[in-house]
């Protein structure tokens, strides 16, 4: 079951009492022990769980170490130091939904130079094990804390950025960066549905903290901690679901997760169906977890279905251009239903499948765009980059030429510019014989650039 179809059964729980759930402990003496625990990630088989693990409290101590177990029939091997940590203090893995990549936080030296600062790293799966650290960029990495990195399928990343301690005027905020090429782009706060903003009548200096972000694999659902007024303790969990490019009001995960304790560090199973977190009562933090069908606040709501094939291809781009590429792929499968042959649904539908790491019928659709003769260069649109290697490489390779060949231009032609940014697919393009500009404009990009006759390009819009 996909995590996404799991946290919709919580839909059938909505009349039930949560005060009912009881937490279980996770792994007991073996995983959770007298230490501290630290957020727990797993490989897409569930069988390998990575977690940090310190002596003494993370915000205060700054140190900790990341241990990896593997799951035997019933149970959970003797945690062992994971490769890449062991050496400086290491905290929060997080296993990308494909199992390629693992993030974490780490104080480290940069440059040969010691950071006191908390900052994101990656390391990349090489055969059985992991490649060396690499520091993020600039684009995530900041002079504050970076921590609690999670990826969704498409390989944005949400992490939370804050101060190294409580501080007037300061609080840690949820951030979103997504991708562009082997990178980010730069990152940007997600809207006050999320982050609550500081406000006059706030008693404390962590009353807008939200931190601890985990995006579900579709990045529709995101789970995260606050220490908001309202809560039950200390701490505790909320989720907000992404909804025509807006996030949903935060909502308490009730009874059934949050207690009078410290709830924090939220993950979901790969399957989709328990929900961990830590929680901490007057000693070190352990493992809990719940099902997630148990939490009636995961439960998605009803996908949109717009009334006509015109209304879904404009409600596609909004979400397009809002980011919410998995509400745009549904959206494109309703225009689908209305008008099955029509060429341009089945080029972004395709994409959007090859997006959400739905290979095989990506390949479909571009097959039947194939047949129609559709003349499409789909070379350069970098939303079929899953589709480049692997068992599906060949065919791909095959589909493209197919697709090329069709759109070989009537008449010889000289290349006018070439546009700096591999990433910007070019769907619109206007020329203005007053200045001898172009104008182009991409969607996939959300922008429009100004071409002169040098062929010098400058953002316009």
């Amino acid at each position: 079951m996909s995590a996404e179809a799991a946290v919709g059964d919580a839909a059938r729980n909505e009349a039930a009492t949560d005060t009912a759930v009881v937490a279980e402990l996770f792994a007991p003496g073996v995983i959770s022990d007298a230490r501290e625990q630290w957020r727990i990630t797993f490989t897409p088989d569930g069988r390998t769980a990575y977690f940090a693990v310190s002596e003494a409290f993370f915000p205060i101590s700054r140190q900790a170490t990341i241990y990896v177990s593997r799951r035997q029939g019933d149970f959970w091997s003797t945690p062992e130091v994971a490769p890449f940590s062991g050496t400086w203090s290491d905290i929060d893995p997080f296993v990308t939904p494909d199992g390629q990549r693992l993030y974490f936080s780490s104080i480290r030296p940069v440059n040969g130079e010691m950071r006191g600062d908390v900052d994101i790293y990656v390391v990349e799966r090489v055969g059985n094990g992991w490649s060396d650290p690499v520091r993020l960029g600039p684009e995530v990495n900041s002079e504050q804390d970076e921590l609690y990195p999670s990826a969704s399928r498409d390989g944005a990343l949400y992490f939370a950025s804050g101060p190294r301690a409580p501080a007037a005027g300061q609080d840690f905020d949820i951030y979103r960066a997504a991708p562009r090429g082997n990178g980010f782009a730069p990152r940007e706060p997600l809207g006050d549905a999320v982050n609550r903003q500081p406000q006059a009548s706030d008693a404390g200096l962590q009353d807008a903290w939200d931190f601890n972000p985990e995006i579900s694999p579709d990045g529709r659902m995101l789970l995260f901690t606050s220490l908001r007024p309202g809560g039950g303790g200390l701490g505790d969990l909320y989720v907000s679901h992404l909804r025509r490019g807006a996030w949903t009001p935060a909502r308490n995960l009730g009874a059934a997760v949050n207690t009078a304790a410290d709830e924090y560090h939220p993950t979901l199973s790969p399957d989709g169906e328990w929900l961990y977190f830590v929680r901490r009562n007057r000693a070190p933090g352990d493992f809990f977890r719940v099902r997630a069908s148990s939490v009636p606040a995961l439960a998605l709501s009803d996908d949109p279905r717009p009334a006509g094939l015109l209304p879904a291809f404009m409600a596609a781009a909004q979400a397009q251009q809002a980011g919410d590429f998995p509400t745009m792929r549904l959206l494109l499968l309703a225009g689908q239903e209305l008008s099955p042959d029509n060429g341009q649904v089945l080029y972004f539908l395709a994409r959007e499948e090859a997006r959400a790491g739905n290979l095989h019928p990506a390949l479909q659709l571009l097959e039947r765009l194939a047949v129609q003769g559709t003349t499409r260069d789909i070379t350069a649109d970098s939303g079929f980059h899953a589709l480049r290697g692997g068992e599906f490489g060949e065919r791909f390779n095959s589909l493209t030429g197919q697709l090329r060949a069709s759109a070989a231009p009537l008449v010889r032609s000289d290349t006018a510019f070439v546009l700096q940014d591999p990433d910007f697919v070019p769907e619109g393009i206007a020329y203005d014989s007053v200045d001898n500009v172009f104008y182009v404009g991409s969607l996939h990009r959300r922008s429009v650039v100004r071409v002169d006759s040098n062929g010098t390009e400058r953002a316009f819009i």
